[in-house]
């Protein structure tokens, strides 16, 4: 006969053992597991993928400070900062630093974020859906290679 303690107890240590069991292996969690992090979304973590399998060092969700456009001070956050030298990507024509996913890059909100991390110096390439899909298709650095930042 089960005790209230007894049955407490029990329930204590198997309330995850259900869902555990039920749970099946998503494309969702291999990502988790191939990257060590959790990202706010999907596309993020097709990026972050993106960036491993291709060895590039970064920073997730780093802050700047920043002015906004009537000159008081802001924070804006980058989804990936490139750690080391920029890097040339398939699609843009100069050295990104930093990578910004957005479904929306015309938005007003994102060209606000770009512009105000320009005039702290971080150059930042907003990546949509379909720039990630033709990354993933394509391949993400042109030639190869990160550049030389003197270059």
């Amino acid at each position: 006969m089960n005790t209230p303690a007894r049955q407490a107890r029990y329930e204590r240590r198997h309330k995850n053992h259900k869902k555990k069991k039920d749970r099946k292996r998503s494309e969702e969690d291999l990502y988790y597991n191939r990257t060590k992090r959790k990202y706010c979304n999907m596309l993020e973590k097709r990026v972050a993928i993106l960036l491993f399998e291709n060895g590039i060092d970064n920073v997730y969700s780093k802050e700047f400070k920043t002015t906004d456009r009537d000159g008081k001070p802001n924070t804006r956050q980058v989804d990936f900062y490139i750690l080391g030298d920029p890097i040339m990507v398939n699609g843009c024509d100069w050295p990104v630093q930093a990578i910004e996913v957005k479904n929306n890059a015309n938005s007003t909100r994102a060209k606000a974020q770009k512009r105000e991390l320009l005039e702290v110096g971080i150059r930042t390439l907003t990546a949509t859906p379909e720039v990630v899909e033709m990354w993933e298709s394509q391949g993400l650095l042109q030639g190869g290679t990160p550049v030389d930042e003197n270059s």
